[in-house]
């Protein structure tokens, strides 16, 4: 998949704390997209959230307005969803995929150890792997975004074994 262009819902609802919200994420450098599975307990879909504010929360100012955090769920979870985070007051963005074609039109498998991606500005996937729990693929994830930063927005190339000096 590294490589591959993610192919985003272009039909969304985005709400955050239960209210509709126009969000920017789509609009950065790079961003970390994620997907709820659509069989998840609202309850399980909410200690996500969590952990995902928790370590969005690990970046600095900078790296915040480079950075676009997408979480995507299925459109038939709205009415609940909703109530839900209005209630609970979590600060992320949702975006409910109104066609609910994500997985479908990106051939995805409903894993959660790969349900997240970090793409560059042409939506290229630069890493995948779900980084909650995983402290270790956390820090891949922030160093990759660091590198990107430090090279205007694209990966240096790594040498491979056939090249030669």
């Amino acid at each position: 998949m590294i490589g591959k262009t993610l192919l985003l819902p272009s039909h969304t609802r985005c709400v955050q704390a239960g209210v509709e919200w126009q969000d920017n994420a789509l609009d950065k450098e790079y961003k970390i997209v994620t997907y709820l599975d659509p069989s998840s307990c609202s309850e399980c879909a909410l200690q996500i959230l969590r952990a995902w504010k928790k370590l969005l929360d690990d970046f600095s100012s900078e790296e915040a307005q480079r950075v676009g955090f997408l979480c995507l769920a299925n459109a038939a979870r709205m009415s609940v969803s909703d109530s839900i985070l209005a209630r609970l007051q979590i600060p992320i963005s949702v975006y409910y995929d109104l066609t609910d074609h994500f997985i479908q039109d990106n051939e995805l498998y409903i894993d959660a150890k790969y349900r997240t991606f970090l793409i560059d500005h042409d939506n290229r996937i630069l890493l995948v792997g779900e980084p909650l729990g995983r402290p270790k693929l956390w820090e891949l994830y922030k160093s990759t975004i660091a590198r990107l930063a430090a090279n205007g927005g694209t990966l240096p190339e790594t040498k491979k074994e056939t090249d030669v000096e």
